[in-house]
């Protein structure tokens, strides 16, 4: 799950703020549906008074059928900005007068609202305004005033209006609303940011001196300017930062005496192995070289150090006597092992020769990158000396250091088997010593040896080496 990035900062200002805006929504919302109803409620109130005093005026005029005096008494009564028509109509339904703005040139309402739902009416009777006299106490039903009632209607006044400037008073109303609520917001997000400001600059401090000093930075101090829990908190952070310094500064004395103690078994190991070894820089420059090496080489410490590794190892193929220059630029660029399965034979530098077994290693730091290289060698000339002294004892007679009967049959098999493989012509001569008994009991058996050595040594002589 993702880690909130929000500051206590940002998180201080979303709790103040968030509240004082969800109420302002509410106030705003309430106060511009409150007064514009009322404004509904008062253009209303205002067209059916109006309605009223028309009717009750235009009565005298119904009753003279001074109909003239009725549109000159609408022209003048109908004046209200709100107001687009006013009709009289007679019993019958005909319009006896009539103002309609909608006919006029200077009309400052637009046209859609001077129909379809922007336009409302109210219609009331004109009656004849009678005085009842009760002389004779007699009591009228609902059946007789309903039927009076109807023959005093003179006709009826219809007056149109539109919320034209009602709906432009409640838009002005929203603007004031949304004015007022925006100066409160602004005082509430400025006193928020001020709170937030106050509580939030000792932790933001706090939370930057723990990164330092979680970065690694024990000796930085958190200036302790705050009060109650979060001065305590400060102080206790600087000194858990003096412990962490003391405690460091410990480890990091008894790992370089540790480092120390290691480096000093790790040279006195190497100083005192028995096999060569030589370390070189990513360019294959010496930056050691232990005893043993330097006895092999011939090279002293101070004369290797600094120079190309080929320059002091000089190696030759034991078997072809074939120079090399020994591949440490192999080990070096593509990180590959070198270790010769043939033996080669070093030169030292005085020219005695030492037959030796190597391998060499690329030496890599943390990030796996090629550093540098280790050479190992080892001196392999006397247990060569021995194997060749085993092989050549196991193929040859002690005494009479010719060939034995084993090595005779294998030389034999190898024969037959060249001819067998190429066809090659081989020849097998047999010789009979004679009278070679005699020697041996007459002068014993060490002249026997020495007659067939000396035979041998006569025969090779007169034949050619291949």
């Amino acid at each position: 799950m993702p880690k909130s990035k929000s500051t206590i900062r940002n998180k201080l200002l979303l709790v103040a703020i968030l509240p004082a805006l969800c109420l302002a929504v509410l106030l705003l919302f309430y106060f511009v549906t409150q007064r514009g109803h009322d404004v509904e409620q008062s253009l209303k109130h205002e067209v059916n008074l109006l309605a009223e005093f028309i009717a009750k005026n235009s009565e005298f005029d119904m009753i003279t059928g001074n109909f003239d005096s009725l549109n000159k008494s609408l022209e003048r009564i109908a004046q209200d900005k709100y107001i687009i028509y006013v009709r009289i109509l007679d019993k019958n339904n005909r319009d006896v007068a009539l103002y309609d703005k909608r006919t006029l040139q200077d009309t400052k309402i637009p046209d859609d609202f001077l129909s379809g739902k922007h336009l409302f009416s109210v219609t009331l009777p004109i009656v004849i305004t009678s005085i009842p006299v009760n002389d004779y106490n007699q009591e009228i039903n609902s059946d007789a005033a309903s039927t009076l009632q109807n023959k005093n209607i003179l006709g009826r006044v219809i007056v149109g209006a539109t919320d034209f400037y009602a709906t432009g008073m409640k838009r002005k109303l929203e603007k004031q609303a949304i004015i007022i609520i925006g100066i409160a917001l602004s005082l509430a997000v400025i006193f928020a940011i001020f709170l937030a400001h106050t509580v939030s600059r000792p932790l933001t401090l706090l939370a930057s001196g723990i990164k330092k000093i979680k970065a690694g930075n024990l000796h930085y101090r958190i200036n302790e300017q705050s009060n109650g829990e979060i001065g305590l908190l400060e102080k206790n952070i600087n000194e858990m930062a003096v412990s962490l310094a003391n405690a460091q500064a410990i480890e990091r004395r008894q790992a370089a005496n540790l480092l120390q103690t290691e480096r000093i078994k790790a040279h006195t190991t190497l100083e005192s192995i028995g096999e060569g070894i030589i370390t070189t820089s990513e360019k294959g420059i010496i930056t050691y070289i232990n005893p043993a090496a330097v006895h092999l080489t011939g090279y002293r410490y101070e004369e290797a150090m600094g120079r190309p590794l080929t320059e002091i190892f000089t190696t030759y193929f034991e078997s072809t006597q074939e120079k090399i220059t020994y591949p440490i630029d192999s080990c070096l660029k593509h990180g590959h092992i070198v270790r010769h399965d043939a033996l080669l034979k070093l030169i030292r530098k005085d020219g005695e020769e030492f037959i030796i077994r190597d391998t060499a290693n690329p030496i890599r730091d943390h990030n796996s990158t090629i550093v540098g290289a280790v050479v190992i060698f080892d001196d392999f000339s006397t247990l060569h000396n021995m194997a060749e002294k085993l092989v050549y004892q196991a193929a040859h007679d002690d005494l009479t250091e010719l060939y034995n009967r084993r090595e005779f049959e294998n030389q034999l098999d190898l024969a037959l088997n060249d001819t067998k493989q190429y066809q090659s012509d081989n020849f097998v001569f047999f010789i009979d010593l004679d009278q070679f008994k005699v020697v041996n009991d007459s002068c014993g058996h060490i002249a026997g040896d020495q007659l067939l050595r000396q035979v041998s040594q006569l025969i090779k002589s007169k034949i050619r080496d291949h």
